[in-house]
């Protein structure tokens, strides 16, 4: 885990993007933020007035909590990851503010969306996850061999 979204996006990524450059290697990339948002019974008695108690559980000390995951790249490919370093923070530093604010408000509308009541952000965001998926079968200018790649061997007659 990251001490902050600065670490990763100046210090982590750069890096890796950079190494990957040095090698001539093009990845398809995923990159995957996950969080939870722990809430405290007051917050639980709100979310259930207003039927946003969807994915709320318990957590392991028995705090009421939801999970979210936000796809932050799915599955691209590029020759220079490093160019899309500042659409990867403005893209991570939106999340918190999409999963706090934007689902329930959304979920809100849904649910009553005649209500003129007032609306407020509860929930107060825990911990966050990064995740970083690549395809390693994509690197430019390495030849495999059929027989480890798991495609058929085809033989002339």
């Amino acid at each position: 885990m990251f001490r902050s979204w600065s670490t990763l996006t100046t210090g982590f990524l750069p890096e890796v993007f950079a190494r990957w450059n040095d090698k001539g290697a093009t990845h398809l990339v995923t990159i995957v933020l996950f969080a939870r948002v722990h809430y405290t019974d007051e917050e639980v008695g709100y979310l259930e007035e207003n039927d946003l108690t969807l994915g709320l559980i318990k957590d392991y000390a028995g705090r009421w909590c939801k999970d979210f995951f936000r796809v932050i790249i799915d599955f691209e490919r590029r020759t220079d990851w490093n160019l899309a370093l500042a659409e990867i923070k403005r893209r991570i530093e939106r999340s918190e503010r999409e999963i706090l604010l934007d689902v329930n408000l959304a979920e809100m509308e849904k649910q009553h969306p005649d209500s003129t009541a007032q609306k407020r952000v509860v929930g107060k965001w825990s911990f966050v996850r990064f995740q970083l998926y690549r395809s390693p079968s994509l690197m430019s200018g390495i030849r495999r061999k059929r027989s480890r790649s798991g495609q058929p061997r085809l033989e002339s007659l």
